[in-house]
Order: structure tokens, then C-alpha cells, then sequence
């Protein structure tokens, strides 16, 4: 693709030629403060919707982007120079060919970058158009989300990483629908050596200090250890709970 846009740079925009040498020299790596990543995804996004959603239409596009095999087919489509879909059937005048597509979709990624994060390049961080927010049943209540969500969070990932972040390809800004419920690493040669991280933290309480507080880790790709043995147990508790027999308890009156 690269290829293609490349030698067509001299006649572009400040702007555009920059997106472009951010995209050359890109890590592949979707970290919060990445710009490849952003003009990465967006482009991709441009390129699905220029090169079959005049096939689809408006109504089967957004379905489409939500199915894994739009980026199982432009993985493959976009080295194809005799694709049938490069030709956009809304122009019958006109045949386009793959070089046309590719630079319309750079184009337009440039110009949805513009009105989405404005006119500063060094704005356009993957986590500021990636984010998540973690929503309690409540939180989708108006005024309650400020009491019961955890976040929003620029978010490293996308749908197509190890770092599996799911969210609505096809509109901007990306917000992360969902996510990894936990992440562990186990040493099996250890077993009772194991890290773990929750999105959120172990309690469902909204006002328990342990509601939120491995939110921020989670985000950062960290981890803590988690306790397995009685006596890992017993030297880093800090609180405990009694569960007593009905025949124990007072009676409420």
C-alpha cells in the first residue's frame, strides 16, 4: 500500500504528507501515545468502506464492519490489483483501479482525522480516539455512570491485537465495547506463582476501596501477584470475613 502512496506525496497537503511519513515510520505498535496507529486504523476503515461498501450499501456496511472477516478480506484484497471490487459501481463512467482507492481512502482518513482531532498531527494519539470505559448495569442510567463506571481510560489495543479491543470499526471516535476479563500468567513450573490483573478490581460495591483500584494497572499492562497457599494467605491478608451459621447469627428485629 505504501508503494502506492508514496510516490503521489509531492502533490499532497502538509498534512497529508506528514500522515504519511507517521505511517512509514510506525512500529506497528498500539500504544495510547501512538499516531501510526491511529491513521492505521482509520485508513483501514476507509479503505473497507471505499472498496465494497458501494456494494453494500449504507444499510449492510455497519453489519459488515462488525464481522472479523473485514479485516480477514482486506488483509488479502488490498495486494490484489485485478479485485473486482476496487471498481466503484456508483461511477459507471469511470473505472477505478486500486491506486485510485488507496489514495481516496488516505485522503479521506486525513480528512476524518482533521474533523475529529482537528488540524494538529501530534493530537492524533491512538488513545485519545481509543478509549474504554467500564459501565456498570447502572451506569447506562443518566447521571448514574458518574457514580458506578469506572473510567473512561485511553486504551492501547485494537480489535485486530494480542491486545484484543473490541469496538464499532467503521465510526468514529473508537470506543472499546469490549474487552479481556482478566489477564493471568501462569509459570507451571511454579504453580503457586501466578500473576493476575481485573479490569476493574474484586469488588461489586461501588463505594469499597477494592471497587476500581486495579483499573489503572489493567490499563498500564501490569500485574500483581495473587495469593494460592495458606501461608501466602496468611502473610499478606489484611482483612477477614466470618461466614457464621444460621444458629449463630442475631436475630434482626
Amino acid at each position: 500500500m505504501l508503494e502506492i502512496l508514496k510516490p503521489e506525496a509531492s502533490g499532497w497537503t502538509l498534512l497529508e504528507q506528514e500522515a504519511l511519513n507517521t505511517l512509514e515510520t510506525w512500529d506497528c505498535r498500539h500504544d495510547v501515545e501512538s499516531i501510526g496507529a491511529t491513521v492505521f486504523e482509520v485508513l483501514h476503515d476507509m479503505l473497507v468502506r471505499d472498496t465494497v461498501g458501494d456494494e453494500l450499501g449504507p444499510d449492510l456496511l455497519p453489519t459488515y464492519f462488525s464481522l472479523a472477516d473485514h479485516w480477514n478480506f482486506m488483509k488479502y484484497a488490498v495486494k490484489e490489483d485485478s479485485l473486482p471490487f476496487w471498481d466503484d459501481v456508483s461511477t459507471p463512467d469511470r473505472k477505478e483501479s486500486r491506486k485510485d482507492i488507496v489514495i481516496k481512502a488516505f485522503k479521506d482518513t486525513v480528512n476524518a482525522l482533521i474533523r475529529q482531532m482537528g488540524r494538529d498531527i501530534a493530537k492524533w494519539r491512538w488513545g485519545k480516539l481509543h478509549t474504554i470505559e467500564f459501565k456498570h448495569p447502572f451506569g447506562y442510567l443518566p447521571l448514574l455512570g458518574r457514580i458506578f463506571n469506572v473510567g473512561p481510560f485511553p486504551a492501547s489495543g485494537a480489535h485486530e491485537t494480542i491486545n484484543h479491543m473490541l469496538y464499532r470499526a467503521g465510526k468514529l471516535p473508537y470506543n472499546v465495547q469490549a474487552g479481556p476479563s482478566t489477564r493471568r500468567l501462569i509459570d507451571f513450573g511454579q504453580p503457586d506463582r501466578q500473576l493476575d490483573i481485573l479490569p476493574t478490581g474484586n469488588a461489586g460495591n461501588f463505594m469499597s476501596p477494592n471497587y476500581a483500584d486495579q483499573s489503572e494497572m489493567f490499563m498500564a499492562g501490569q500485574y500483581h501477584e495473587i495469593r494460592l497457599t495458606e501461608d501466602q494467605i496468611r502473610t499478606h491478608k489484611r482483612h477477614e470475613m466470618h461466614f457464621l451459621p444460621v444458629a449463630e447469627m442475631i436475630p434482626l428485629r
